[in-house]
């Protein structure tokens, strides 16, 4: 996390730890792997950090709200650090929610209680529906309706449970068409810079091998670049060789390495995607985590994206009309090879989440008091919460 100061550490500390009186008939103990305060860590330190860090930028100096996308669950958590991040910057947070447990009484009392906020514009919706209704194939007309009433988004939030990777008997990938359909609208009536995270499960066991093929195949195509060999040489301790046999389907990457390698497969077929197109869209990682979910193993990972759409450079050649200084391209615009090199390192310095807070005594205790604070506010069982949050 780069460009910190202690005035904006200050700022962030304070996103969303107020204690509000819970108002229900018995205090809820039905806690989900989402209340951890792992989960609390990305998002303030991850979610929250990122999002201010995009507000700071020239583009958004006198922006009056912040569009987002999310699958927010029953407890709006997203939503809530959300708008604190909003109420510090004094706009209103616009929100586009996908939860197919739409009229459940924890959820309706959650968007009561967020959207009483001042900061939450009152537009802001949670659809009936779950985010592959955006896949074409689904043919959700309503689903893509919201869509596009809704954005262009600042910050989009695919939180996911399984794998973005996760094929339909009919061979479709939901997950990835929902994510295709979300950048095309982007593409197409978004000029600033936007952030996108998604959170995915890792596992081999839950890739198909054509998925695995497709996705690898992404990787060859920079095998032909040496400063990207050397770089998943040095950085990730790779080889080709290892990458073409996972290609052929020959069991060649394991553990940690697995998890990096479709870690970068992923992002290459965003970064591909995004460039190969008129609009040549940069993408660059930012931090991330991967931390484990059931298997013992790091098997999830939470990652963070900016998307950088280039500044056109048009200008008049009639002379009939003033030169425009906004229509300046930097000189140096960076490749498609040039970004993958840099998404390696960012995989390469990935932490495991789980790793840093068991080392870290002051920063797990730190947010697991954090995050009880803020499971009280909604209506938790606090000294419930303890006995589970400390259970790392």
């Amino acid at each position: 996390m780069t460009g910190e100061t202690p005035e904006s550490r200050a700022d962030l500390e304070g996103i969303y730890q107020g204690a509000i009186t819970p108002t229900l008939a018995s205090l809820r103990r039905d806690f989900k792997p989402w209340h951890k305060p792992r989960k609390h860590f990305l998002r303030l330190e991850q979610w929250c950090h990122e999002t201010r860090a995009l507000l700071k930028k020239e583009c958004f100096s006198s922006c009056e709200e912040i569009r987002y996308l999310g699958l927010p669950a029953d407890d709006m958590l997203d939503i809530r650090v959300m708008e604190g991040v909003c109420k510090k910057a004094k706009i209103k947070l616009r929100y586009l929610g996908f939860n197919s447990s739409l009229q459940s009484s924890e959820l309706n009392l959650s968007k009561h209680r967020v959207n009483a906020s001042g900061f939450i514009h009152q537009s802001s919706v949670v659809i009936a529906d779950r985010i592959e209704g955006l896949s074409p194939q689904a043919r959700n007309i309503m689903a893509r309706r919201y869509l596009l009433q809704h954005a262009p988004f600042d910050v989009i939030n695919l939180d996911l449970c399984n794998s973005v990777a996760r094929a339909e008997p009919d061979g479709i990938f939901p997950y990835l068409e929902a994510i295709r359909t979300i950048c095309d609208v982007q593409l197409q009536r978004r000029w600033q810079p936007w952030l996108m995270f998604l959170t995915t499960r890792t596992t081999r066991d839950r890739q198909s091998d054509s998925v695995k093929r497709n996705l690898f195949s992404q990787l060859l195509e920079n095998l032909g670049n040496p400063a990207f060999v050397k770089a998943l040489q040095e950085k990730l301790a790779m080889h080709g060789d290892q990458i073409r046999a996972e290609v052929e389907t020959t069991k060649q990457l394991e553990g940690l390495d697995w998890g990096r390698a479709y870690v970068l497969s992923l992002s290459k077929w965003l970064l591909h995607y995004m460039m190969n197109s008129d609009y040549k869209c940069g993408i660059r990682m930012l931090p991330s985590y991967i931390y484990s979910v059931q298997t013992g193993e790091m098997d999830m990972v939470s990652t963070a994206f900016i998307c950088e759409p280039p500044l056109v450079d048009r200008e008049d050649n009639t002379g009939l009309t003033a030169p425009r200084l906004s229509a300046v391209v930097p000189p140096q615009t960076p490749t498609e090879p040039d970004l993958a090199i840099a998404i390696i390192e960012q995989i390469a310095a990935m932490q495991d989440l789980d790793k840093k807070l068991k080392d870290d005594r002051n920063l797990r205790e730190k947010f697991i008091k954090k995050s009880s604070s803020l499971m009280a506010a909604i209506g938790y069982d606090t000294a419930a919460y303890a006995k589970f949050a400390k259970a790392l």
